[in-house]
């Protein structure tokens, strides 16, 4: 991805509107913060082209986001097409995983190890709350205007259900996953 966005005409120029500015995060909009809102900011990032790739409208953004989208629609031409282990759980998959890491990153402002189950990280679970709901911000967001390549709505029925982070996102943190999460059914599971 990153090369992709570097080569991209006036990429450079463009960010430099959304560098070192607090950006709301999707998810947290009235959550209680000191500074006053939850806000991702590239100029305390860990790497700041991450909190760049995650600013809803950003340049970076809409790259990431449109190239993820071109993948889920080929693999869904596949799946249409009948070929060779070709899965709609791979569309759902694909987009589950850009979701999980916009919304990772943009609640955590890149630093993601705050949302790890590990002993003496006393905020991981509230991190990880905070996750599922800027995850189901994206989402929805993401679903309200997914539209396949024909212009169709064809991938949104296989876009991830919302779903609580701290509960079955967190495996997520040590690189295995629960089996059970994956689905390309919608659901409304919602955060409470």
């Amino acid at each position: 991805m990153h090369p992709m966005a570097q080569v991209t005409p006036d990429m450079g120029r463009e960010e430099e509107n959304f560098r070192a500015m607090p950006y709301p995060v999707p998810g947290l909009e009235g959550k209680d913060v000191p500074g006053g809102f939850a806000a991702m900011n590239s100029a305390t990032a860990k790497q700041p082209d991450h909190v760049l790739g995650v600013i809803p409208g950003s340049p970076r953004y809409t790259v990431y986001r449109d190239v993820t989208l071109e993948m889920a629609d080929l693999l869904l031409r596949d799946v249409h097409n009948r070929e060779e282990g070709a899965r709609e759980r791979d569309v759902t998959d694909l987009i589950d995983c850009f979701l999980m890491d916009v919304a990772s990153i943009a609640a955590t402002n890149d630093n993601r190890v705050r949302g790890m189950p590990i002993p003496g990280n006393s905020e991981g679970e509230v991190i990880r709350t905070d996750i599922a709901a800027v995850y189901n911000a994206y989402r929805a967001t993401e679903a309200a205007t997914a539209t396949g390549a024909n212009g169709d709505r064809g991938r949104q029925p296989l876009a991830p259900r919302p779903t609580p982070v701290r509960e079955s996102r967190a495996p997520d943190f040590h690189g295995s996953r629960r089996p059970e999460y994956r689905t390309s059914r919608m659901s409304t599971v919602t955060i409470q």
